[in-house]
């Protein structure tokens, strides 16, 4: 009778244990499933899809690499915030408080790609691993890999920009990473250029580009513009009717005008961003061998040159 009534308890024991974990699994997988509902990336941004002005270039020592513009919002991207414990935080902010890592960006949406809430690609410029992250109203472009530059040291560089959607090709350029303290360049395509000004005033200056020798491959153009204000981390596009060729062993002089800006631009230090472009011919037989080269598929055809100005 006592053996009958044991099996009884143990039975209804094993039967309130079972009841008990599965509630317990239904109300993990419910946690769990709720937590999917929403990107782990909790990113907001405003996007304006007819600016040409660049949201802002910032400069973290968090990121490491000593590369001056790690945190770049391309053009029409402003108000970038990031969700930290449900409270937004500007995202340059978050990173520069250290509230939030580029190891935890890149997990965040790994995780985001395995949910569906964006599609990541991946690519190389520069021999640095870039992710690609696609999400509905943004991309965002991830770097966290090592350089190793042509005359030897080696560089962990954290890099981060957001674009419009299908805009990621437009911050190529800034590949050609700038010194954090001097102005030497860690990437940087020997195209034998020099810049300088004159005559720079709330509404325009003359820019003169000397190019002499140079391992280009087809002709030197300038194709854009852009004016940086640090000391206010704001960006203006120069407009321009057309690609300016570099005259080869000489030197150019451009005359740019913007009176469209002259009520934006306060007496101060700014520098332009000269925006140049290799263009050459795929179907050039004397330089069908190079194309062909292992190290050309880290050949940069854009660049950009910093020349710094003041307006008085």
């Amino acid at each position: 009778m006592c053996s009958r009534t044991t099996q009884k308890v143990q039975n209804a024991i094993l039967l309130i244990l079972c009841i008990v974990c599965t509630l317990g699994g239904i109300a993990i997988y419910n946690v769990l499933h709720k937590e999917s509902q929403h990107p782990m990336l909790s990113i907001s941004v405003d996007v304006n899809p007819d600016s040409d002005n660049w949201g802002g270039l910032f400069t973290t020592t968090k990121f490491t690499g000593d590369i001056l513009n790690n945190i770049v919002y391309g053009k029409g991207i402003s108000n970038v915030t990031i969700k930290i414990n449900s409270v937004p935080v500007k995202l340059e902010k978050a990173v520069e408080r250290q509230l939030v890592s580029m190891d935890d960006l890149i997990y965040y949406a790994h995780q985001d790609a395995k949910n569906g809430y964006c599609n990541i690609s991946f690519i190389s410029e520069a021999s640095l691993t870039n992710y690609i992250c696609q999400y509905p109203n943004y991309d965002i472009r991830l770097i966290n890999d090592v350089f190793e530059a042509p005359s030897g040291p080696q560089r962990h560089i954290q890099y981060l920009s957001i674009s419009r959607p299908g805009e990621t090709d437009l911050d190529r350029a800034l590949f050609s990473f700038r010194e954090r303290d001097g102005d030497d360049w860690i990437t940087r395509e020997d195209w034998g250029l020099s810049f300088s000004v004159d005559s720079s005033s709330p509404t325009g200056l003359r820019l003169y580009c000397t190019q002499s020798n140079g391992q280009q491959l087809g002709n030197l153009k300038i194709y854009q513009y852009t004016i940086v204000s640090e000391e206010q981390n704001l960006q203006w596009t120069v407009p321009h009717s057309t690609f300016i060729p570099i005259l080869q062993n000489n030197t150019t002089e451009i005359d740019l005008d913007w009176h469209h800006l002259s009520n934006q631009l306060q007496p101060g230090k700014y520098h332009l961003s000269v925006w140049v472009m290799d263009i050459y011919d795929l179907s050039d037989k004397n330089l069908s061998h190079l194309y062909r080269h292992p190290l050309m598929r880290d050949f940069g055809s854009n660049q950009i040159y910093c020349v710094p100005f003041t307006i008085q």
